[in-house]
């Protein structure tokens, strides 16, 4: 498991996106691509909706073939069978299926909801076979989640930045999508 460390973005709506993780998260798909893996052996799954909206919307800014992108945003964890099939949905819809690597955006950088539920982390890095890569700007809190803290301690840690061409791939698809909803 390898462990990203980015900066923070802002939040929109109700939910939450970071554009820096989004960006790394497309240009580390864009990586595995070039190395020869195929879009059905990856998955993105994102803490956030927006941040699984913004990270698809990214992916088609970018002409590159999505993977299944998914969000641990969802009410009930008891929908997961009706969840199962949805490409673009939530962190349930994994359960039961992995993916030789998982790129898991954790979105925020402080504790939130979505983190405290363990069932729904243990999906989102369980998910792959061979590699999880964790994008995040997660740096405080820890303590309450002595799990997360646990896998960011003993994951191979990395501090890189998105290069130029992702990070403009982000800022048009957020403007597509804020120009869509508003």
């Amino acid at each position: 498991m390898e462990w990203m460390e980015v900066v923070r973005g802002p939040y929109v709506r109700y939910s939450a996106y970071n554009k820096a993780e989004a960006a790394l998260a497309i240009a580390l798909y864009r990586r595995l691509l070039d190395l020869g893996l195929q879009p059905e052996q990856v998955a993105i799954i994102a803490t956030y909706r927006a941040q699984g909206l913004l990270i698809t919307k990214a992916l088609d800014v970018a002409g590159l073939r999505r993977p299944p992108v998914a969000s641990l945003e969802v009410e009930r964890l008891e929908h997961l069978e009706e969840l199962m099939d949805l490409r673009a949905s939530t962190v349930d819809s994994f359960q039961g299926r992995e993916k030789d690597v998982v790129i898991y955006s954790m979105v925020a950088d402080k504790i939130h909801d979505a983190l405290i539920n363990y069932a729904r982390l243990n999906v989102a890095i369980s998910r792959a076979r061979r590699k999880a890569l964790v994008v995040s700007s997660l740096k405080h809190g820890l303590e309450v989640l002595p799990w997360v803290d646990l896998l960011r301690r003993r994951a191979r840690k990395a501090a890189i930045e998105a290069p130029g061409w992702a990070r403009d791939v982000v800022e048009r698809a957020a403007s597509a999508l804020q120009e869509a909803s508003g």
